[in-house]
């Protein structure tokens, strides 16, 4: 294949990798095995003053080669053109040799050209550039291309060698990496790394407002638990296939997070706004068919205006505190941000980083509420109800900021302190009034507490440290925190019960699945409601409701305690119904363990005396 009818003009050729002077006995002396290996190891990289035209073994290394190898004389004619070169660039070696370079060279090919004159003119080669080599049909090939002078027997350069490490193959591995990085594999839309940039490029080129809109897909954690993650999974896929119809075209589509999308509406009006937000939602609310399961799902969202790339941040920030309220106020729909709405996150954030320090700060304030026992009218018991000293405040009630602890995971720290404190009272308790010894403490548990698996070592060495038997505690759970995880939570339950600790459903009747829990959960407790028994004597329903509860109570031998009593005449029907506690104003408002009365204190009712 090298014995071609084109001769070069000179007799012998050889190869010029460092630069260094020349030596007569390396130019005559023939190529070694090691040599050989060299330019199969290092693709065409050849120990100095190879010559060519005498050593056929070499020429046949050249051609199997799979490196693409090209020579050229001074005059830039092809003498060398191998199969490994005609597989990538397509022209046959009977075609180009010859030829001079430049005219089986394309318009990507200049800096090539450019380095190629270079080295026939001072002998200096090139070492792995990247550059472009063009197919005979005109396609850009990407190669690494290195070059090395070829000199004759008295040292002049008489051409030069290229070889080509075909890049196509790297270059598609970086796209999809590059593509990767960007884009989000479920659906296709940008990731949120890819949204971010594209969305400053976005903001510097349009022209008046660009709306930010937040999505959210209601209860798509419970389309996981229920249907499965390939379901869920396919959700996503249809949603966002569904939400670049929707959206014009140009506009900024991305998923940021699980079943958090975003999209950007560059250059509209307020009032196109309106009228595209409404749009939008009316074709994402639509029912999902996912296989053969039809899927229920609303979509929540949150829309911010901004102008320039300045505010893109702040935009997303905004956008994302509409999205909170939606969901938290109206599911199903869209919020526009507004001052208020804005202001109250503010709030909100600032109260999450006092809430998250309170404890060790000793801001946390414990007051207790009493039970008393409707048989006797005599204390039986106590529950711990933590408050917040907020710094230059008033006193924060716990409807005020245990959602946001839990939300935030503060109400952990919060929740071991608040169990800590109420035993250690207990233990001093105990010790000023030996009267004590027979009381409950009850502590509630939140629904984070409830999900963690470690809460029965932590609440079994709490107990340890101060010296409490297990039957002095009672721990409540309200009905709502149950059923996300049911086999979680009963686990978690049951190890509770098994240490000795009394278990209470808490504001009983309030949920939907009241009977389902007291049948899966090991409760011995069961707390009346106080909108229920604030009922009592208001109105037949009410009555019947409480009536009916104390008797499931007793059928399935729990132990009733009605919270919430005011009247005397509810704390008489509660008594002649046989409910075992009662708890409320009527016997005493929460207070701090130093208000306390006395255990030995009677609060007897009068319907008893």
């Amino acid at each position: 294949m090298i014995g071609a009818p084109y001769a070069p003009k000179v007799g012998h050729l050889a190869v010029k990798i460092d630069g260094g002077p020349v030596s007569r006995r390396a130019r005559a002396a023939g190529p070694s095995l090691d040599e050989l290996r060299r330019v199969v190891d290092r693709d065409f990289a050849m120990p100095a003053k190879l010559d060519l035209s005498e050593h056929e073994v070499l020429r046949a290394v050249i051609a199997d080669l799979p490196v693409a190898l090209t020579a050229c004389d001074e005059n830039a004619r092809v003498i060398l053109w191998n199969p490994a070169c005609e597989r990538m660039l397509g022209w046959t070696e009977a075609e180009v040799l010859g030829q001079r370079l430049p005219t089986v060279a394309g318009a990507h090919e200049r800096v090539f050209l450019r380095q190629l004159e270079i080295a026939i003119r001072t002998g200096e080669g090139i070492r792995e550039m990247e550059t472009f080599r063009q197919h005979r049909d005109g396609r850009p090939i990407p190669v690494m291309v290195s070059t090395a002078a070829l000199w004759d027997k008295a040292g002049h350069v008489t051409g030069v060698l290229a070889s080509y490490q075909d890049l196509r193959d790297r270059r598609r591995i970086e796209s999809r990496l590059r593509r990767q990085a960007h884009h989000d594999e479920l659906t296709g839309l940008y990731n949120r790394r890819g949204f971010l940039a594209r969305l400053q490029k976005l903001l510097s080129q349009a022209k008046g407002d660009t709306a930010i809109i937040s999505l959210d897909l209601d209860e798509f954690k419970t389309v996981n638990d229920t249907l499965g993650h390939p379901v869920g999974d396919q959700l996503l896929k249809v949603f966002a296939k569904r939400l670049r119809a929707a959206v014009r075209p140009g506009d900024l589509v991305a998923r940021v997070g699980g079943d958090e999308f975003v999209v950007v509406m560059a250059g509209i009006s307020r009032s196109g706004l309106e009228a595209a937000a409404r749009r939008l939602f009316e074709k994402l609310g639509q029912r999902y068919v996912i296989g053969d399961q039809e899927v229920v799902t609303a979509v929540s969202g949150g829309v911010a205006l901004c102008r320039g790339a300045g505010e893109a941040e702040y935009a997303v920030s905004r956008a994302d505190v509409a999205l909170y309220h939606a969901k938290h106020i109206s599911p199903g729909r869209y919020q526009v941000i507004d001052t208020k709405m804005h202001n109250t996150f503010v709030d909100r954030a600032e109260i999450a980083g006092q809430l998250a320090h309170a404890a060790e700060r000793g801001e946390l304030r414990l007051y207790f509420q009493p039970v008393v026992a409707a048989g006797t009218g005599w204390m039986s018991g106590v529950e711990a109800l933590v408050r917040w000293a907020r710094p230059r405040r008033r006193l924060v009630y716990p409807d005020q900021f245990i959602m946001l602890a839990e939300q935030t995971g503060s109400i952990t720290g919060i929740g071991r302190w608040v169990l800590q404190q109420a035993c250690r009272t207990l233990c001093e308790w105990e010790k000023t009034a030996p009267a004590a010894q027979a009381l409950l403490m009850s502590v509630n548990l939140s629904v984070v507490q409830l999900r963690d698996p470690q809460l029965p070592e932590e609440v079994q060495q709490i107990l340890d440290q101060f010296g409490l038997e297990p039957e002095r505690l009672c721990l409540e759970v309200t009905e709502s925190a149950l059923s996300a995880d049911p086999d979680a939570e009963a686990s978690v339950l049951n190890r509770l019960r098994d240490l000795g600790v009394h278990l209470a459903m808490d504001d009983f009747g309030t949920g939907n699945s009241s009977l389902t829990a007291l049948r899966r959960f090991p409760f011995d407790m069961l707390k009346i409601d106080r909108s229920f028994v604030s009922g009592i004597g208001a109105g037949e329903e009410d009555s019947a409701i409480v009536a009916a509860t104390i008797s499931l109570g007793q059928a399935l031998g729990l132990k009733t305690i009605a919270e919430g009593v005011e009247t005397e005449a509810q704390a008489a029907f509660l008594v002649r119904n046989g409910c075992d506690e009662l708890q409320g104003y009527l016997f005493g408002r929460p207070v701090p363990f130093a208000d306390l009365s006395d255990p030995t204190h009677s609060l007897r009712l009068r319907v008893l005396d």
